[in-house]
């Protein structure tokens, strides 16, 4: 499970760890947490970690050129942001056939099917988020149909072509 964030307030990296454990705790299986990006709260989160029961369980690399190689790598991008414009990091994901659970920032919501393609969250609560990742985990049909639609409607909807034809190019 991963995210690819900058480590600041209004991209909740707290909130990103918390459902990390909350979920850790309640799934069955290995489980491994990457996260992606540096900023202003890495130290925060190195700290909330050395106190955590997952520290084990999350590789926090920093900033990477090799962002596309890791989305490859992820089961589910998870992303907790408080806000976003429309964030390319989950159509990225999507792109690269990684079901998505987020929290429904900004165009966050419009930049998936919800349901089809991941999950949006309608609030900030930990279960809430949690809960949905716990389903991506716990239903292998349903994600192995995410990671192909999530491929089909993120160039169907995201690609060039279809940004030009949507400005009338």
């Amino acid at each position: 499970i991963g995210g690819v964030f900058r480590l600041k307030e209004v991209k909740q990296p707290l909130l990103w760890l918390e459902v990390a454990e909350y979920v850790s705790t309640r799934y069955d299986g290995d489980l491994r947490f990457v996260i992606l990006g540096d900023g202003p709260m890495w130290e925060t989160c190195q700290d909330w970690l050395i106190n955590s029961e997952i520290s084990d369980k999350v590789e926090m690399v920093g900033f990477s050129d090799e962002v596309q190689n890791w989305l490859h790598s992820f089961d589910i991008l998870l992303q907790t942001s408080l806000v976003e414009g429309l964030p390319n990091t989950i159509i990225e994901a999507q792109v690269c056939g990684v079901p998505v659970v987020t929290t429904d920032a900004g165009g966050s919501g419009e930049a998936l099917v919800d349901g089809v393609t991941g999950f949006v969250s309608s609030g900030f609560d930990v279960s809430e988020i949690g809960d949905l990742v716990l389903k991506v985990l716990s239903d292998p049909e349903w994600s192995s149909n995410a990671k192909r639609e999530s491929i089909v409607w993120a160039k169907e909807n995201f690609s060039i072509d279809t940004l030009y034809d949507k400005l009338g190019f």
